[in-house]
């Protein structure tokens, strides 16, 4: 039942299970790969993402996504890093 999104750096989300391409979905669910933009009822997802890599530190907040003509769907997120930069970079030399 959780929605999982793998968004990396450039905003794009490379990878989600059924649930979070529900949470994506206003209508029929997206294809991927899909760039999170900050113009639309994502934003809040954009805003964590971006935090969680510029403080590369796992980041918490309870959310609204406001899809056009639709209730508010609250969530609560969590999102955290798969590697640091640091350690990616580490394990390429």
């Amino acid at each position: 039942t959780d929605g999982v999104l793998v968004v990396d750096e450039n905003d794009v989300v490379r990878v989600a299970n059924p649930a979070g391409l529900q949470l994506l979905a206003s209508g029929a669910p997206p294809d991927l790969p899909l760039t999170l933009q900050s113009a639309s009822p994502w934003k809040p997802l954009l805003i964590l993402a971006r935090r969680t890599f510029r403080h590369e530190q796992p980041q918490t907040a309870d959310v609204d996504l406001l899809h056009p003509g639709q209730s508010p769907t609250g969530l609560h997120v969590r999102t955290w890093l798969t590697s640091t930069r640091e350690a990616a970079s580490e394990a390429h030399t």
